[in-house]
């Protein structure tokens, strides 16, 4: 339903009553932007709601006396929320109307919910030895494969999140694997991303599910194979910007929503490679490499795979924000030279002044555009540039201080002249 609908169901009889709209208008706009499609919809989930919480009650009734029952017994009973699930989706099934995509998604998410709960009982039942990873990877599974069967957005949303937990589940000596496991299983439901989703919220969440399960993934792998964080979230920087230029639609919400997650974890890793001690940590990846192991295969993909992307980008004759690739290019590049005995300071100095290039042309580009998220980009980085590097040396704390408050007096004064220029 159209937002604007309920905003002009409250307006309409003020228009009436001043005597714009006449109520035969009124209500021929009333039927026309009718709001009964937001409660069909309603009541379309309510029963999947209801389901759920029969099923919640049944567990807890038979909870205590589960071992009581014999076997044959509680394995019957173990596959009454299978078919709870599967009756209340052949009923969905048969609806139709305005609330049929709600009763879609309760009933498809009722029969991952049904299953799971099967699988947990008859484990129970049987004394069958599945460790929790294994036992994650299967919910993952099962909740791609009914997502893409049914088409419904609930359980994409879900997806990505069981994903990052199977990532981060201990895999004792197979590691690597759960992490390239992971990788693999995130890489099969890529097309996840472009599928068109109910609302404009739903793909804002499916790209943050997607965003967020992908930096688990590669932090995993630079943690196996003891290697500093900052190469993989540069790697993750570079792959997260170039994956919404190839997966998402520059005018949605998505694309500017990752535009920002790439941006809030540039920022942070740009101050933080300002400083020397930054780059101490770097030798440890270089080792790594050189083992044959899963681990050493892992990290070396979370390396490469954003470079992938980026070539994809440039193979469709798109952009790729060259400050961006300069900054994966540096944290990467420069781990492999501190390695080989390239000075810090160096490498710290180079990170300023990328650092403070990006910042200017940012601030640079809101102000010639009037665009004022660009502008309080570049301003953040900049201002933070200084802040970040005052605060690091030895100056008295009244100078500091003062610095500082001629920092947040310009980012005001800045902000505020484009803003003027903005008005009509």
């Amino acid at each position: 339903m159209n937002p604007h609908y309920r905003w002009l169901h409250g307006e309409l009889p003020a228009l009436v009553r001043d005597g714009v709209l006449s109520e035969e208008q009124a209500n021929a706009l009333r039927e026309r932007f009718a709001l009964g499609e937001e409660k069909s919809k309603l009541a379309a989930i309510l029963p999947g709601v209801g389901m759920l919480l029969v099923g919640v009650g049944v567990l807890v009734v038979f909870g205590e006396r589960w071992d009581q029952f014999s076997q044959a017994t509680r394995s019957l009973l173990a596959l009454a929320p299978t078919a709870l699930a599967f009756a209340y989706d052949r009923w969905a099934g048969s609806q139709e109307g305005a609330g049929a995509s709600g009763q879609r998604e309760a009933s498809a998410a009722s029969l991952v919910l049904g299953v799971a709960a099967t699988m947990a009982l008859l484990r129970s039942t049987w004394g069958i030895d599945v460790s929790a990873p294994r036992l994650t990877f299967c919910a993952a599974a099962l909740t791609l494969v009914v997502a893409w069967q049914r088409r419904v957005t609930g359980l994409h949303l879900a997806y990505p999140l069981l994903v990052a937990q199977f990532a981060l589940s201990d895999g004792g000596q197979h590691r690597g694997a759960v992490t390239l496991l992971s990788a693999a299983m995130l890489v099969a439901a890529a097309p996840a991303l472009r599928v068109r989703t109910v609302s404009a919220l739903a793909s804002r969440w499916l790209a943050s599910g997607y965003a967020t399960a992908t930096l688990v993934v590669m932090m995993k792998a630079s943690m196996d194979a003891n290697a500093p964080p900052t190469v993989a979230l540069a790697s993750w920087v570079l792959g997260a910007h170039a994956l919404s230029i190839l997966a998402l639609d520059s005018a949605r919400e998505p694309f500017r929503l990752m535009v920002l997650y790439v941006r809030v974890a540039a920022l942070p890793l740009l101050l933080i490679l300002g400083f020397r001690e930054a780059w101490s940590t770097a030798g440890g990846a270089i080792a790594t490499l050189r083992e044959p192991s899963l681990e050493s295969l892992a990290l070396s993909l979370s390396m490469v795979a954003p470079w992938a992307l980026a070539a994809g980008v440039l193979v469709r004759r798109s952009k790729v924000d060259a400050p961006v690739a300069a900054l994966a290019f540096i944290v990467v590049a420069g781990t492999f030279a501190a390695d080989n005995g390239l000075s810090r300071d160096v490498l710290r100095m180079v990170m300023i002044l990328l650092t403070a290039a990006w910042g200017l042309e940012r601030v640079r580009t809101g102000v010639v555009t009037s665009r004022i998220g660009e502008l309080n980009f570049g301003l953040v980085l900049s201002l933070g540039l200084v802040l970040v590097q005052v605060a690091g040396t030895n100056l008295g704390a009244v100078v500091k201080g003062l610095l500082f408050i001629a920092a947040g007096l310009a980012f005001l004064l800045v902000n505020r002249s484009v803003l003027a220029r903005q008005r009509p």
